[in-house]
């Protein structure tokens, strides 16, 4: 049988073939607004080949990890100003192609005046907005959900590429902003961002917004589908999906549901392991409810790769390939029993010299705040693409606890080639908001309160603005909060690496699969 992979979402809408395993040389518009949803593209490794950087405002007294490693005047820094006949242009991004932005985002985007995008050096911008418009979806076709204001953080998720260089602008006041892009190399043939062509696009660009809008309904996949319900008892594990031996495919939708007498505590301490072909290690490890994105306990919220609801069925649109043996299994360490019931979409999948195993796995660190650290969510070697974390925090006091930076070091970079500005920056809201958001790409599930006290549950997912590494990867989040005391992190990462990668985790005690109380 013939896969109808992604059937409406990707072949019917967008016209696309079944992968694109050979892909050409050259970057299109639709391509690129196809990249915005196409989650089976992320198992192969790039072809053709980029990078992912970002530009920021952050502290300028940073150089190095001996000097202003924690600087954090993090507010108007730009690479230049520039003298135009309109007046001052601050430069937010200066880039040679070919590339493609990806994400912009600021804290205070009212303040920014008229952004401009330059395209290939053309002396009048591509795009020339309001940048409060810009980023809270109020210019066409930019609406929501592809750019909005999410608890006080201004959005916009959406490709502008450019053959030969890209600058962007602003005439504003003094503003926090990142900028992500991607670079590919000087032989690539990428289509340079046009409003003209964007209008022809206007269709597809709808049916991408539908799809972000609501994933769960609009995201569609057809494959073999495997329904049980298993009971797990206190200590025991069972095999939730076996592929047939020598059977090849991906795993395109997970969904689990747990019911036990406590749920929150089964849900930290029933771990959900992953075993593909004949990798040495298990390419996913983590609590069954940090896998789905939204822990401690359900917090529903629905985005493009992952959904909680309310009835407490978790889902993952994640693709996991293997190419001759697959094994999911859940553990349960705690000291109840546990009933699961469990739904597997398996579908065709062709494996390629590019394509990667999908990871996920967690770490929980106990941390004193009263110096400043960095914690490390991933440390991995050789080749891969990461593509997103969660991060839950237990906060004992009401004061904000998420003033440092995101710290990206690709290839084995002295200094990163991300660098943020705090945060919530990265998880794209802003000004240490308490307020919950639910986007495609980035949510904020849980905030108990008062102020940012007790339980904080973010999450950010890299599907459009993923970053390939070659050699290594390491994400580093600066911890800065503003009062000592004893804080839990507890992140989990969503990577793919191609066979035979290897990263620094370490299997945590079962003392750590608790949700810790203040």
């Amino acid at each position: 049988m013939r896969l109808l992979y992604y059937s409406i979402v990707l072949v019917v809408c967008l016209g696309v073939c079944e992968c694109r395993a050979q892909a050409p040389k050259s970057v299109s518009m639709e391509m690129l607004i196809r990249d915005m949803v196409d989650l089976r593209r992320l198992t192969y490794f790039p072809d053709p080949p980029y990078t992912g950087k970002q530009f920021s405002s952050y502290d300028r007294a940073t150089k190095s990890k001996k000097e202003g490693w924690f600087a954090n005047g993090d507010r108007g820094h730009y690479l230049r100003v520039d003298k135009t006949a309109a007046g001052d242009e601050k430069v937010l991004l200066e880039a040679q192609g070919p590339g493609v932005v990806t994400r912009i985002w600021s804290a205070n985007a009212h303040e920014g005046g008229t952004i401009r995008i330059y395209i290939d050096g053309n002396k009048e911008p591509a795009i020339k907005e309001k940048m409060q418009d810009l980023l809270s979806g109020k210019v066409k076709p930019f609406g929501s959900p592809i750019a909005g204001v999410r608890a006080k953080g201004w959005n916009l998720y959406f490709p502008i590429p450019y053959q030969k260089h890209c600058k962007i602008t602003i005439d504003g006041g003094s503003i926090y902003y990142q900028v992500n892009y991607r670079t590919y190399a000087k032989n690539v043939r990428v289509e340079s961002f046009s409003m003209a062509r964007i209008n022809q696009l206007g269709g597809r660009i709808d049916r991408i917004k539908a799809i972000l809008e609501g994933p769960d309904k609009e995201f569609k996949i057809e494959g073999t589908k495997e329904v049980k319900k298993y009971k797990i008892l206190a200590g025991g594990t069972v095999v939730i999906y076996q592929a047939a031996p020598g059977r090849s495919g991906s795993i395109s939708e997970l969904r689990i549901k747990i019911s036990a007498k406590d749920v929150d505590k089964a849900l930290r301490g029933c771990v959900l392991i992953g075993e593909f072909d004949n990798e040495k290690k298990p390419t996913i490890w983590c609590p069954v409810g940090d896998f789905f994105g939204a822990a401690p306990g359900i917090n529903t919220y629905n985005s493009l790769p992952l959904t909680v609801k309310s009835d407490g069925v978790m889902m993952s649109r994640w693709e996991m390939p293997f190419r001759g043996g697959a094994r999911l299994k859940i553990m349960n360490t705690t000291t109840g029993d546990v009933t699961l019931g469990v739904y597997v979409m398996l579908t065709p999948y062709q494996w390629t010299n590019r394509s990667m195993y999908f990871h996920a796995k967690w770490k929980k660190d106990n941390i004193e705040t009263a110096k400043k650290s960095d914690c490390t969510y991933l440390n991995a070697k050789d080749s891969g693409l990461f593509v997103g974390d969660m991060l839950h925090v237990l906060n004992p006091v009401p004061t904000w606890w998420g003033e440092g930076d995101e710290k990206i070091f690709v290839d084995g970079e002295k200094f990163p080639s991300h660098f943020g500005t705090g945060t919530e920056d990265y998880y794209g809201y802003a000004w240490c908001s308490p307020e919950k958001f639910y986007s495609a790409y980035h949510n904020q599930t849980r905030c108990d309160g008062p102020g940012n006290k007790g339980n904080t549950s973010i999450n950010r997912f890299h599907i459009l603005d993923d970053i390939p590494f070659t050699k290594s990867f390491k994400f580093d989040m600066e911890v800065w909060h503003w009062k000592p005391c004893t804080m839990v992190y507890a992140a989990t990462s969503y990577w793919y690496a191609i066979p035979g990668s290897t990263d620094t985790f370490t299997q945590p005690p079962q003392s750590k699969l608790t949700v810790d109380k203040l």
